[in-house]
């Protein structure tokens, strides 16, 4: 092997790690936008159960609402027709 062609593979030995360890260093960014994607997942779906569950009780309150309501106007017309 002539010098001019071990110092052109040395040259493309080099440029290739320079490409390694440029991947390398994008592959550690993308793992930590990974890892950021994943708890802000795990946040988001939280929340989603949170408001779900906001939502049942809302349904459930509302409906103990219409209960109440229905007792206070019996009521009412109960003192309505003691009064009388």
């Amino acid at each position: 092997m002539s010098n001019e062609t071990a110092i052109i593979l040395q040259e493309k030995i080099a440029e290739l790690q320079a490409v390694l360890r440029t991947l390398n260093t994008e592959k550690i960014q993308l793992h930590s936008e990974i890892d950021l994607l994943k708890k802000e997942k795990d946040i988001l779906l939280k929340a989603l159960e949170d408001l779900t569950q906001m939502e049942s009780t809302i349904h459930e309150l509302k409906a103990r609402n219409v209960e109440l309501e229905s007792q206070l106007q019996a009521m009412l017309k109960a003192v309505e027709h003691l009064e009388k």
